[in-house]
């Protein structure tokens, strides 16, 4: 008897937990219906990844050039320096240009070190120093895309 008694308080429990769980779902993406919104999540999503690929790609080819160690730990290091120096003007800017010309732009300066990147190991005239200044360059757009974002 106890069993019967039980199961329908189980199942309403279960119920109301389940009820609770899509609200708490549909109210964490409820954002996503605004297209601005959707649009800069996913873009950023993108960006975020193609980043971290080249980060990776770029130190693995770093050590296939070089087989040196302090080399690869320039080339990735060398992200974090304009980010740390540049990220103060980086939301000044933020704070008076339209942000979403900033964004757009540094997209745009992303997409062209990637080109210049590719087309170097494309005519096999990439090199260490390449790779470098691609690095420094991207932490010097990043330094501006964050506080912009």
């Amino acid at each position: 008897m106890s069993a019967d008694k039980s199961e329908p308080s189980a199942r309403a429990q279960s119920s109301r937990n389940s009820t609770r769980g899509n609200r708490i779902l549909s109210r964490t993406f409820s954002s996503l219906v605004q297209s601005g919104f959707r649009h800069l999540w996913f873009g950023m999503l993108l960006l975020m990844a193609a980043v971290n690929i080249q980060m990776l790609a770029r130190g693995y080819l770093t050590w296939e050039l070089t087989k040196s160690p302090i080399a690869v730990v320039v080339v990735g290091a060398g992200f974090a320096p304009p980010i740390l120096l540049l990220s103060l003007y980086g939301g000044a800017v933020a704070d008076r240009v339209s942000r979403k010309r900033i964004i757009q732009l540094g997209q745009l300066g992303m997409l062209v070190i990637t080109l210049f990147v590719g087309v170097s190991i494309s005519t096999g005239t990439v090199t260490v120093y390449h790779l470098t200044g691609a690095s420094v360059a991207q932490g010097t757009i990043w330094a501006f895309l964050m506080p912009a974002r």
